[in-house]
């Protein structure tokens, strides 16, 4: 017999990985609220009403469509809907920023033939994208619009087509 060296066992080397970190995730509720709010519009865009809700069953559902009590503000709907009264109601209007035209100009007579009147605060999530920056804003609606202060002050300037 021809002798060998013994085998010797093969050494493996185990890569160890890192300890596994556990990794939590969390969901920002603003975003999903927001989200949410398109779902609801864009499903009710079928509708009679064509994209506008009475502002409390809006809300209604789309507190429905959201975890736990989470309770969304109007806030969240800027530049994606508009208060306006239909029949002496609060509504809804389904009104997105995003599918909007992106040249200024055509956007202002969108925004005019969705309603006449506009106030600042309203136009600006629609407007600052385009323009960015709330004196730049000011100076190209006094150029693009005509601009009017309520007789008794109260209501703020309000801006309308040329």
């Amino acid at each position: 017999m021809s002798s060998t060296a013994p085998e010797q066992p093969q050494q493996q080397q185990q890569q160890l990985s890192p300890p596994q970190q556990k990794r939590t995730w969390t969901l920002d509720l603003s975003k999903v609220a927001r989200f949410k709010a398109h779902q609801i519009f864009q499903q009710g865009m079928s509708r009679p009403q064509r994209g506008i809700w009475e502002r409390d069953n809006f809300f209604l559902e789309w507190e429905t469509r959201l975890p736990g009590s989470y309770r969304p503000e109007a806030e969240l709907l800027r530049g994606l809907a508009v208060e306006e009264k239909v029949g002496g109601e609060e509504c809804l209007r389904y009104l997105p920023g995003e599918t909007m035209p992106l040249d200024p100009t055509e956007r202002l007579k969108k925004l005019f033939a969705v309603r006449k009147k506009w106030q600042l605060e309203e136009m600006m999530p629609y407007m600052l994208p385009l323009v960015p920056g709330k004196k730049d804003l000011e100076d190209f609606l006094l150029k693009h619009t005509r601009s009017a202060v309520a007789v008794d002050g109260v209501g703020g300037r309000t801006y309308s087509a040329k």
